[in-house]
């Protein structure tokens, strides 16, 4: 498993960038699989963005827990390409 942790590692750290992408109509699973895989990008020292397409149907709860989210960069379908190197 070591070996498969190591080759994922190896990947990431050749982008200057990562976007994190949840799946259509995001809901709370989605939100918190992207926040810890962030937080383990920025403890890497790469830079991540979030994606969340927020036109789409999003429930309250999840609405509620984005209102919440202050320390991750998150983007959306309005400035997603301001990041795309």
């Amino acid at each position: 498993m070591k070996s498969l942790f190591d080759r994922l590692t190896n990947l990431v750290k050749e982008f200057d960038n990562i976007i994190l992408v949840g799946h259509k109509n995001p809901d709370l699973d989605s939100l918190g699989s992207c926040l810890g895989l962030s937080t383990i990008l920025r403890s890497m020292n790469i830079d991540n963005y979030i994606f969340i397409d927020t036109d789409l149907e999003i429930n309250s709860s999840t609405r509620q827990a984005l209102s919440l989210v202050n320390d991750f960069n998150l983007i959306n379908i309005n400035n997603y390409k301001d990041v795309i190197k």
